[in-house]
């Protein structure tokens, strides 16, 4: 990622994608998101700050959308089941 940000530093926006591309060949899927938002801060670095926002937004969504589905799956756990176990 550091070979990524260095350079789109030096205005080369293409090979430092292309870096930031392989780095998540690399990495667990745990560590996607943060993967991403670096990601999106080297495209903002790049100048392509529409872009840049774009992905935040798209990652914020994700973020809430899975929170909202463990929030779910946990209150579910938790209610109490009836006399038919439902």
């Amino acid at each position: 990622m550091a070979k990524s940000v260095a350079h789109v530093g030096n205005g080369d926006k293409d090979k430092g994608y292309r870096t930031c591309d392989i780095a998540f060949e690399h990495f667990h899927s745990s560590h996607v998101t943060f993967l991403l938002l670096i990601k999106a801060i080297i495209v903002f670095m790049a100048g392509e700050h529409i872009d840049a926002i774009s992905r935040l937004d798209d990652l914020i969504a994700q973020s809430v959308s899975t929170q909202c589905a463990i929030r779910s799956r946990h209150v579910h756990v938790m209610l109490p089941r009836d006399e038919y176990g439902h």
